[in-house]
C-alpha cells in the first residue's frame, strides 16, 4: 500500500504561526489541537487527513495540528478546555470551533465556511 504524504502540517513555534496567519494566499485555517496521550485525538488522525485530503486542490484552506504540551501558551490563547479541539480561522479571525472526535461537525464546519458555493 502507497503511503500517502500528509498534508496536514504540524506547527511547532509561534514564529511559525504568525508566519502562516500573515500569508495572503490563505484565507482559511483549520486547527487540530491535541496531545500525544489523547485517545481521542488519535482516533480523529486519519479522520482529519482525510478532510484535509479533500480540500487539497484548494490552496487558499490549510489544515494544521498544534500539540498543546509544545505551544501552550497558544493553546491558552485559543483557550483550549477539550481535546480534540479544532478551531476555524478565516482572514486571521476565528470563525466556529468543535470539540471532541466528531468527524461530521468538522465536515460540516469547513463546508460552511472554507469552500465558494
Amino acid at each position: 500500500m502507497e503511503e500517502v504524504e500528509s498534508i496536514v502540517e504540524e506547527v511547532t513555534t509561534e514564529k511559525d504561526w504568525n508566519a502562516l496567519k500573515q500569508e495572503a494566499s490563505v484565507k482559511c485555517i483549520v486547527v487540530k489541537f491535541f496531545a500525544v496521550w489523547c485517545g481521542a485525538c488519535k482516533i480523529m488522525i486519519d479522520k482529519f487527513e482525510a478532510i484535509a485530503q479533500e480540500y487539497k486542490d484548494h490552496q487558499d484552506i490549510r489544515f494544521v495540528k498544534i500539540n498543546i504540551e509544545t505551544l501552550e501558551d497558544l493553546a491558552s490563547e485559543f483557550d483550549v478546555s477539550a481535546l480534540p479541539t479544532f478551531v476555524l480561522l478565516k482572514e486571521g479571525k476565528e470563525i466556529e470551533r468543535a470539540l471532541g472526535p466528531h468527524q461530521e461537525l468538522l465536515e460540516t464546519m469547513v463546508k460552511k465556511h472554507c469552500t465558494v458555493a
